[in-house]
């Protein structure tokens, strides 16, 4: 074999091999980066509704996290659309959002007393599909994380909210934490921190919107609680006057029909004891009118708390039918 040959020889298993390198180097960037290649390609023609657009200005994405929530086909539907896509026959709460089939779905809350849920909702459901793109190694480690948070900041109502998931989305636990920890608390660890900030450029906007429609039932539910420990103490105070006001009326009308009797009967042998006597007992009923008065006046306070009370379970019914998507309008005749 001369020289030349030799010298194509080799070179021809060098293309081979760098060939070879690098169709094996692109099957597995393929299968790394499958969904990371599919969301660029969904993304790539998709345009978004005028209202999913409006969401993700206020939400504050990153170029990352737009891409994975617009990669999702996010929707905001009516009662009836979105019962159709995000039904759990498990569910006992209400259903705001949902992530399902790599899917976004929103409810169409229309109460205005209720503004920045739709968008609380999308950073919630987006932070799921986050969540499922995560690699194992990632997932884990962040998972530790999570569940290191959740234990220095959980509340009882958190903890429920958590119980309530182990039923309706049994071994999300972690999923569920990582949408929940981002869109409603503040002060997280820096891990946490620096993790949430590769999808939103300020994280403080998503809670402001959480806490604008959430402080709406939150304020009810502490008024209501405020108003029933009021109006427990209040019966207990009224109860023990009336108690009193009912032994103190029985003694002064004894003592009312005793004077009477006496008078009729000439007991009074001076006029200056019958007036005296006369006076005492005048001032006893004055007396006892300013209390009744003030019972009364205590017995509508307590009628007024009572109305108010129930004017707050009215309002917070009002509040939470608006955000059920299963209480539909009947149909058309």
């Amino acid at each position: 074999m001369s020289q030349q040959q030799k010298t194509k020889s080799i070179f021809g298993r060098i293309v081979h091999f760098a060939l070879t390198l690098f169709l094996l180097a692109s099957a597995f960037a393929i299968v790394v980066f499958q969904q990371q290649i599919r969301d660029y390609a969904t993304v790539f023609n998709y345009k978004p509704s005028a209202e999913i657009f409006e969401i993700t200005q206020k939400i504050s994405l990153t170029k990352e996290a737009e891409r994975i929530f617009y990669a999702t086909d996010p929707q905001v539907e009516g009662a009836e659309k979105f019962n159709e896509n995000c039904t759990n026959q498990l569910e006992q709460t209400t259903v705001l959002g949902c992530y399902k089939d790599d899917r976004i779905y929103i409810f169409d809350v229309q109460n205005p007393e209720l503004e920045g849920i739709k968008e609380a909702t999308a950073a919630h459901e987006l932070l799921h599909a986050v969540w499922a793109r995560l690699g194992e190694n990632e997932r884990a480690s962040l998972s530790s994380e999570l569940l290191r948070e959740y234990a220095r900041v959980k509340t009882p109502e958190l903890e429920q909210v958590m119980e309530n998931y182990k039923i309706t989305e049994p071994g999300q636990h972690e999923n569920e934490l990582h949408s929940i920890l981002a869109t409603e608390l503040v002060n997280l660890s820096q891990t946490l921190e620096n993790h949430y900030a590769r999808y939103f450029t300020d994280r403080t906007k998503i809670l402001s919107f959480y806490n604008s429609y959430n402080s709406r039932f939150t304020e009810l539910r502490e008024e209501s609680d405020r108003i029933l420990k009021d109006t427990e103490a209040l019966k207990s105070q009224i109860d023990l006057e009336v108690a009193e006001y009912q032994l103190e009326m029985s003694n002064l009308n004894a003592n009312i029909s005793q004077f009477n009797t006496w008078a009729r009967n000439g007991y009074y042998t001076s006029q200056w004891e019958f007036e005296a006597d006369r006076a005492k007992l005048q001032s006893e009923i004055s007396a006892m009118n300013m209390r009744r008065d003030e019972i009364n006046s205590k017995v509508d306070y307590f009628n007024s708390l009572t109305q108010r009370l129930n004017q707050i379970s009215i309002e917070s019914k009002q509040l939470t039918d608006s955000i059920d998507s299963r209480l539909t309008a009947p149909s058309d005749i």
